[in-house]
């Protein structure tokens, strides 16, 4: 029994100096220490000793040179020069300028009596991670401005301002850890040019659904999902360089030229466009807020091969993903009350228009129209079945489809101008015995087409010698409304 006392007891020891020891680590007391943490002077001999006064305000002309600076302090007495962590004593406010320009300063540790952070008080600081207390509610203009080495900050939810510049060129920050959710970062007010000059910033936040857990911050990304700027930045670039276009910054710039997946934040406006041409995009992902996506925003993105479209889009214009050839997965968020996605096809839910489709899309029944260049320059469309319920085949909609090799117009469908033009792997055309009318220019260019069919029923054409023609063409009288006369066995359309 007494040998068991002794052991539990050694055991007890043991523990209780393993604690000790890593509290020890964790908690040091104010002052400055070396890079192995130990100490160099105290607080109180930082102040009482050196006369170092952090609560001061400093002016811009004399920061450097005033004796009672920690800049000057730290900087012009040969025992504190290797001290590289400092940990603050219990002070209530942090001076204009009062550590801007201590360059050997790699760690600070600010006690939460700090309830106020000065004017570029921590400028051209030698800092490489910083924590703010939560008894910070703001973050001063140009607080960390020019910290070349800050590489992490963390950010209590208490902050409600981050003053301009505030991070203005610390050019190696790479994450941000918001403590709080991603609604909260975004409802603080945040300044003129507070992250300019800053490449790439993952914001990370400590609470938030699987929602928030699983978001992207807007920006631009490579193939490994790492950052490479982020949306402000982009904006700020194409602001500075009077570009109009984010995507003729990606575009022209070569550090982006490795940019695969593109998270497009908030404009100006609330329109996408100007992506054309963006020949690396893989991925486009658009953030709620956004309501338009213009015309061509995004024509001619050969290897874009996925686009996500938020609930906020009310209107996606004709053409928006022309010349796409690789896009294969198209999704639209389900609360959208303007637009669906089904089947890789985005739908206009008032009268069950596809507006655009793509290489791997399958037509949905309901559908009742085809819209305008809904499927243009989608080269490896290789095969498309109509149901039933489509009654239009609009303007455009599979111009320049080269890899379409049959197409069958089922009945009541009507096909328009230019519907399939140059679709030129095309061989044969299959029509209904009751389809609507069918352009005389829909399959215009069609140079490979061999056969052309028609139901032997069908009461406005016939197929005769591999041609399409029309039995009779009324015209009409606008002024009396009566028939002016009818031409006869009109050829539309020969191979």
């Amino acid at each position: 029994m007494k040998k068991r006392v002794l052991f539990l007891l050694a055991v007890l020891l043991i523990v209780t100096a393993l604690v000790s020891c890593q509290q020890k680590t964790n908690m040091l007391s104010p002052g400055l220490y070396d890079e192995n943490d130990n100490l160099v002077a105290s607080w109180d001999e930082l102040v009482d000793i050196y006369s170092m006064n952090v609560t001061q305000d400093y002016m811009i002309e004399t920061y450097s040179t005033n004796t009672s600076s920690p800049c000057y302090v730290l900087s012009n007495n040969d025992k504190l020069s290797s001290g590289v962590k400092l940990v603050i004593g219990k002070v209530s406010k942090i001076g204009d300028f009062a550590f801007a320009e201590c360059a050997n300063l790699a760690t600070i540790i600010i006690p939460d009596s700090v309830n106020s952070i000065g004017l570029a008080a921590f400028a051209m600081c030698g800092v490489t991670n910083i924590t703010i207390p939560d008894s910070i509610t703001k973050i001063n203009y140009e607080a960390f401005t020019h910290c070349l080495s800050l590489k992490s900050v963390t950010i209590p939810k208490s902050v409600s301002i981050i003053g301009s510049d505030a991070f203005f060129n610390c050019i190696e920050l790479s994450d941000i850890i918001f403590e709080g959710s991603k609604e909260e970062w975004e409802a603080i007010e945040k300044g003129n040019d507070w992250d300019f000059n800053v490449p790439a910033i993952d914001i990370k936040y400590s609470i938030g659904g699987e929602n928030d857990e699983q978001s992207i911050d807007p920006g631009l990304y490579d193939s490994n999902g790492k950052l490479i700027i982020s949306w402000g930045t982009l904006v700020k670039k194409c602001n500075a360089e009077a570009i109009k276009d984010v995507g003729e910054i990606i575009l022209s710039n070569n550090e982006f030229k490795n940019g695969v997946k593109l998270v497009i934040g908030e404009l100006n406006g609330s329109s996408v466009y100007g992506f054309a041409k963006c020949i690396n995009l893989e991925s486009v992902i658009i953030v709620e807020g956004i309501q338009h996506i213009e015309s061509y925003a995004f024509n001619n993105c050969a290897n874009l091969t996925s686009i996500t479209i938020p609930s906020s889009v009310t209107e996606i214009d004709r053409g928006a993903f022309n010349g796409c050839t690789n896009l294969a997965n198209i999704t639209v968020d389900e609360r959208n009350s303007n637009y669906r996605s089904e089947n890789n096809c985005i739908i206009k839910k008032e009268g069950n228009v596809l507006t655009h489709g793509c290489k791997n899309s399958v037509i949905p029944n309901g559908i009742e129209c085809i819209g305008a260049d809904a499927f243009y320059k989608c080269t490896d469309l290789a095969s498309i079945n109509f149901p039933d319920t489509v009654r239009n085949i609009g303007y455009n909609a599979f111009s320049s489809c080269t890899s379409l090799t049959s197409v069958t117009i089922p009945d009541g469908t009507s096909v328009g101008e230019f519907a399939f033009s140059n679709c030129t792997g095309l061989t044969s055309i299959t029509i209904s015995d009751n389809s609507g009318i069918i352009n005389e220019t829909a399959f215009r260019g069609c140079s490979n087409l061999k056969s052309v069919v028609v139901g032997k029923n069908n009461n406005i054409y016939r197929s005769d010698g591999n041609c399409l023609i029309q039995n009779d063409r009324i015209f009409y009288n606008s002024e009396t409304g009566k028939i002016d006369h009818i031409d006869s066995n009109i050829l539309i359309l020969g191979c």
